[in-house]
């Protein structure tokens, strides 16, 4: 099987462009990508799939390269959903029309945007990571070395590719 410049094949990077599109269906992922299964199966693969180390440092590579092309960065998404939060909890007096004077009048009850209160808790729980199931691994720094080196591996490849280019 022939691999890229990421060390994956173009099946496993077909997977990563797919769950990239929708990270929260990662058996909708491995499917599209080519492997089969039935729904445990594609569900358990697409899991181990996802920590491979030359597919977490690609997942990350492609994040940054869609944050720096966007200018959204999570500190970003935090402060809008931050903001989308306090303005759906701001209590907004009910009205109601009284036909006698014509008018709009207040009821003495409040409402507040529950719906976007909660999908901006939502927003920042996932960007904080607050909903995942932490796992604990045996020793993250040679896991974090491993992905370093893989980055930089990878930059040093389309570097050189950009010099050659310019030959």
């Amino acid at each position: 099987m022939a691999v890229d410049e990421y060390g994956l094949t173009l099946k496993r990077r077909r997977f990563v462009d797919y769950y990239l599109e929708n990270p929260n269906n990662q058996a909708e992922a491995y499917r599209k990508a080519g492997y089969s299964g039935d729904d445990n199966t594609c569900r358990v693969e697409a899991s181990k799939l996802l920590k491979n180390p030359n597919i977490i440092a690609y997942i990350e590579l492609k994040q940054k390269e869609l944050s720096d092309k966007t200018s959204v960065t999570r500190e970003y998404i935090i402060e809008k959903a931050k903001k989308v939060l306090e303005m759906s909890l701001q209590e907004v007096p009910v009205m109601r029309f009284n036909y006698d004077t014509k008018e709009l009048e207040e009821t003495g009850e409040y409402q507040f945007d529950s719906k976007g209160a909660n999908g901006a808790l939502k927003i920042l729980g996932d960007t904080i990571g607050a909903f995942k199931q932490k796992v604990e691994l045996e020793d993250n720094t040679q896991r974090s070395s491993k992905i370093d080196s893989l980055i930089d591996s990878i930059n040093k490849k389309k570097e050189q590719k950009l010099k050659d280019a310019d030959k």
